[in-house]
């Protein structure tokens, strides 16, 4: 497993919910956001486990067949993270 596609353990960030993405990437701090930052409809807090997973549920309404999403997760720096910011 690659150190870049896994969060430092126990890490607070964000779970971004959007309705579109971004097709050249947005600067964010030290991260590219890679949706669509006008389309973000839901944000939801996230804490990494032990090892850097995190998992997030979301509950779709009724009549939203078809409806496509995009998440990204966006985690701040624990000490062991080589990034600097986000």
């Amino acid at each position: 497993e690659s150190p870049a596609r896994r969060a430092p353990g126990s890490s607070r960030g964000l779970c971004l919910i959007s309705t579109s993405p971004s097709t050249n990437g947005v600067p964010f701090s030290n991260a590219v956001l890679w949706l669509d930052p006008a389309s973000i409809v839901r944000r939801f807090p996230v804490i990494t486990d032990a090892v850097g997973f995190a998992e997030t549920s979301l509950a779709l309404a009724p009549g939203t067949t078809g409806l496509q999403l995009w998440a990204q997760y966006v985690m701040r720096n624990a000490p062991q993270c080589p990034a600097a910011g986000v």
